[in-house]
C-alpha cells in the first residue's frame, strides 16, 4: 500500500497574521539593522578613506626609492667608469714609461755598439725590431741590454750578413703585459 503525496496546493497553511508586539520586534530590529548598516557603511567609507591616504604616501615612497635607486646606480656606473679610466690612464702612463726606457736603452746601445733601429712594428702581442750592427759579436750585448729594459726577453728571429759589412738583426719580444686591455676591469 503506498502513501498518497501530500499536495501543498491542495492543503495551504495559513498564516496567522503578527500580533501588535511581534510587529514592534520586527519594526525595531529592522531600524536596528539600518542603522547598523549604515554605521557600517560610514566606517568603511572613512576606512577606504585612509587605506586611499596609505596608498598614495607608499606609492611616493616607492616613487622616491626608485629614483634614489636610479641615481645610486648612475653613480654607480660613473664610478666604475671613472676608476676604468684611471686605470687605461695608468696603463697607457707605463706603457710610455716603458717604451720611453727601451728608446734609451736603444740610444745607449747604439752609442756602445754601433746599433742603428732600421724598423719599429707592433700588432699588439709581440714588437718586432730590425735593426744593424756593425758586428755581430755584438748581439748579446743587444740581446741583454734591450732584455733588461724591457722586462720580457728578447729574442733573435734572423740574423744575415748586409753587403757592404755589418750583420742585419730580426728582434721578437711579447708586447707589454700590464696593456690597456689587461687593465679593463672583467664583467
Amino acid at each position: 500500500m503506498s502513501a498518497r503525496a501530500l499536495n501543498l496546493l491542495r492543503y495551504p497553511r495559513r498564516v496567522q497574521p503578527l500580533a501588535a508586539r511581534q510587529l514592534r520586534d520586527l519594526l525595531w530590529a529592522g531600524v536596528a539593522g539600518a542603522l547598523t548598516g549604515g554605521l557600517w557603511c560610514i566606517w568603511l567609507d572613512t576606512e577606504k578613506e585612509q587605506l586611499q591616504q596609505a596608498r598614495t604616501r607608499l606609492q611616493a615612497q616607492a616613487t622616491a626609492w626608485r629614483e634614489q635607486q636610479s641615481r645610486e646606480r648612475a653613480l654607480e656606473q660613473q664610478a666604475k667608469l671613472q676608476w676604468a679610466w684611471v686605470q687605461r690612464a695608468q696603463a697607457w702612463q707605463g706603457q710610455r714609461q716603458k717604451l720611453a726606457r727601451l728608446h734609451e736603452a736603444l740610444d745607449t746601445l747604439a752609442q756602445q755598439t754601433g746599433l742603428r733601429a732600421e724598423r719599429w712594428q707592433g700588432d699588439g702581442r709581440k714588437l718586432l725590431l730590425q735593426a744593424w750592427l756593425p758586428e755581430a759579436d755584438s748581439v748579446p750585448m743587444v740581446l741583454s741590454g734591450l732584455s733588461g729594459v724591457w722586462g720580457q726577453g728578447w729574442t733573435l728571429q734572423s740574423m744575415g750578413d748586409r753587403t757592404g759589412g755589418g750583420v742585419a738583426l730580426v728582434l721578437q719580444t711579447a708586447w707589454l703585459t700590464d696593456s690597456v686591455d689587461d687593465a679593463q676591469p672583467k664583467p
